[in-house]
């Protein structure tokens, strides 16, 4: 099969970069010795001038020795593992970086101070970088894409020409993984990979094995594979490219689709997929609907190993940090005890703190116990419940009772896994009791 060389892949990806609002800077023109120089020298992998003008751009509360700590603090490595950077980046990026300074009053100051703008992606400098070379303790290597923003590499592309026995998608992952340990510098940010072979894509994280990665097959959401005005289907890597990093998408992603797993090497990110991005920004847009309508959100259908359980956080923690939900609780419900403990103990509590959640799930022992969790708190939470627990009890049938209603607030949002199994006896059965035990608008 003929395809683009390497160098022509390159140029067509960055070319769909700028129509996406990225802007191209040539690697060897800002090279350290250049007169537009951006770094001192070839270890460097963060634009400090452009982290350092972002910096003050985004938090103008800070004076300017206080920028620079933010900036020490933020370039500072505290372990020798790259998959320990990669995650303690990544809480710099979600939760800012913690800084003290003295204000105009002279009066000592807490804060933290945010190296990225989530809620308005083009007030950031985001930048495509091709040929930039990042010299490591033994080699120089030269990553084909590197994409900023704030000075920051957050994406990475490695492309390699089609036809060649050794240059395929998988032999672009080796050589991701080649510079995980020649340049491990180069993925302290990094929250999303590429590689492709201008035929086939595939995009994932550095930290996860091959078999987790995967190729993103819509640009809209809404067409998957799509095909041009002459019929005949895009490529995947202009498919993904366009799907993935038009800048909307792409800080979505790096905000709410990374699950984190783990400690030090063991450390493993998950990158939410195409059609559980898609899925899940669906379900938030219908839950926000149904605030003002019926309470009714929805059925989103899963096949086997489709990655249901990780869609299920990736909502749960989006719609628990959307302001239009003041901060909700959300009840996870499953039908079995072996379901509950998988879907708790191998997806939920294991993800680190605001990837994908923003708090640790609980686990509900017994009906009392989850109405004490349900009425003990205010806001916030995520519950997990079995449906049995809303059975009722022998006295509450004798008498011809109802469920008691647990709690009285509208914010509450209830994730029913396995639902086409329990939940649509809406008279007499457990799907009727849970609605008689939390509230509906």
């Amino acid at each position: 099969m003929v395809g683009p060389t390497e160098d022509e892949l390159e140029r067509w990806v960055l070319e769909i970069l700028s129509e996406l609002g990225w802007t191209h800077v040539y690697g060897p023109d800002i090279a350290p010795g250049e007169p537009g120089a951006e770094r001192r020298d070839y270890r460097d992998v963060v634009l400090t001038g452009r982290l350092s003008s972002a910096v003050a751009k985004l938090n103008p509360q800070l004076p300017p020795d206080a920028v620079a700590d933010v900036v020490s603090t933020a370039l500072r490595a505290e372990s020798p593992l790259i998959e320990t950077e990669n995650w303690n980046g990544y809480r710099y990026l979600i939760q800012g970086v913690p800084v003290e300074y003295r204000d105009e009053q002279g009066a000592l100051r807490s804060d933290r101070a945010w190296l990225i703008d989530w809620e308005h992606p083009k007030n950031n400098d985001m930048t495509a970088i091709n040929q930039f070379s990042i010299t490591g303790p033994k080699k120089t290597r030269r990553p084909d894409i590197l994409l900023f923003v704030n000075g920051l590499p957050l994406a990475i592309f490695e492309l390699k020409r089609v036809g060649k026995t050794y240059a395929r998608v998988d032999g672009a992952f080796r050589q991701l993984q080649t510079y995980r340990s020649q340049i491990p510098e180069v993925f302290k940010w990094n929250q999303i990979a590429v590689v492709s072979d201008g035929i086939d894509a595939q995009a994932g994280s550095f930290s996860a094995p091959w078999n987790h990665w995967a190729s993103w097959k819509t640009i809209d959401g809404a067409r998957r594979d799509p095909r041009n005005v002459e019929g005949l289907r895009i490529p995947r890597i202009e498919v993904l490219t366009r799907g993935m990093f038009r800048l909307d998408v792409f800080f979505d992603l790096c905000r709410n689709f990374i699950a984190t797993f783990g400690e030090g090497t063991e450390t493993r990110k998950a990158v939410g997929k195409y059609h559980q991005y898609w899925a899940v920004n669906k379900a938030v847009a219908q839950t926000l609907e149904s605030v003002e309508t019926d309470g009714r959100i929805g059925v989103v259908w899963h096949t086997q190993g489709s990655g249901k359980s990780l869609e299920m956080a990736y909502y749960a923690g989006k719609i628990m940090r959307h302001p239009g939900m003041e901060n909700p609780t959300v009840v996870v419900v499953t039908d079995r005890n072996d379901l509950d403990d998988q879907l708790f103990d191998e997806t939920f509590a294991p993800t680190k703190p605001g990837s994908p959640l923003p708090e640790t799930p609980v686990k509900a022992e017994s009906r009392a116990h989850l109405k004490e969790l349900l009425a003990g708190r205010e806001s916030g939470g995520i519950i997990f419940t079995t449906l049995q627990k809303f059975g009722l009890t022998k006295e509450d049938r004798d008498a011809g009772r109802s469920f008691p209603p647990l709690s009285d607030r509208l914010n509450i949002v209830v994730m029913v896994d396995e639902a086409h199994r329990s939940n649509y006896d809406l008279i007499d059965g457990f799907a009727r009791n849970v609605r008689d035990a939390l509230p509906q608008p």
